[in-house]
């Protein structure tokens, strides 16, 4: 168990690197085209690569709000209304 009580979450943070340490991804830099460049990613998609933000709503962030209550989740009558 993670002390969530540390004031800013570094604790959190800390394990999330311990059980998912940062990736090195290698992608052309500024253009399609670009020089490939490697970087270390924190956060990582499962199949590699890096996360995209198109992608962040409806595969992270809206699945965590609807297990949280903040918004009706996928299938119930309330579904696509605001919150």
């Amino acid at each position: 168990m993670v002390d969530a009580a540390d004031g800013c979450g570094a604790g959190i943070f800390a394990a999330h690197l311990a059980a998912f340490p940062p990736q090195d991804v290698t992608l052309p830099r500024l253009t399609p085209g670009g020089p490939p460049v490697t970087e270390r990613l924190l956060f990582s998609r499962q199949q590699g690569g890096p996360v995209r933000r198109s992608g962040v709503g409806t595969c992270a962030w809206k699945p965590a709000l609807a297990t949280a209550g903040a918004i009706p989740g996928p299938g119930t009558a309330q579904e696509g209304q605001k919150p």
